[in-house]
């Protein structure tokens, strides 16, 4: 289907962003996909491009080196530093991802992997947000706020916090 549009509307590249779940469970499957497809599509004179939207806990060697050789990168999913990340993100034990998401947000960057940083603001986070913002500024990661939607947010606190955090 991706080589029938590509040749039927002339494209010359194609953004796929792999996300819902976490892609990066899926990764056997990717890892044989995207070598084909970007094959594929070079045939007709299409360029691909992939990223995983991820929330970065499993990452390893297999796929930081795969990422490297088709040069994919990844948006991460990142709702605070330390605690205020664990809030909301924990495995199924209940313990906290952040050390791991920092771990590995790191390894990315190490390996000039291009990452860049997604938070959805709510009331849960809104006081990490200037923390947030010192953390993805030193790790000199790309990143966006995006306030919750379907969800009553304390409109005097968001802007008290993104006034500091900007500032």
């Amino acid at each position: 289907k991706l080589i029938e549009t590509a040749k039927r509307h002339k494209l010359k590249s194609i953004k796929f962003r792999l996300a819902g779940g976490e892609p990066l469970s899926q990764f056997k499957s990717w890892k044989q996909f995207i070598p084909y497809a970007k094959q594929a599509l070079l045939a007709v004179g299409c360029g691909l491009e992939v990223s995983f939207i991820t929330n970065l806990t499993l990452l390893n060697d297999d796929i930081t080196d795969f990422s490297k050789e088709y040069n994919l990168s990844f948006g991460v999913s990142l709702d605070g530093v330390g605690d205020t990340h664990d809030k909301t993100r924990r495995y199924l034990s209940g313990k906290g991802s952040f050390n791991v998401v920092d771990s590995n947000l790191r390894k990315l960057l190490s390996q000039k992997i291009p990452v860049s940083v997604n938070t959805v603001i709510n009331n849960q986070n809104l006081s990490g947000l200037p923390e947030l913002t010192h953390y993805l500024i030193a790790l000199d990661v790309p990143f966006r706020y995006s306030i919750v939607k379907g969800e009553d947010i304390d409109a005097i606190h968001l802007e008290k916090y993104l006034n500091t955090s900007f500032s």
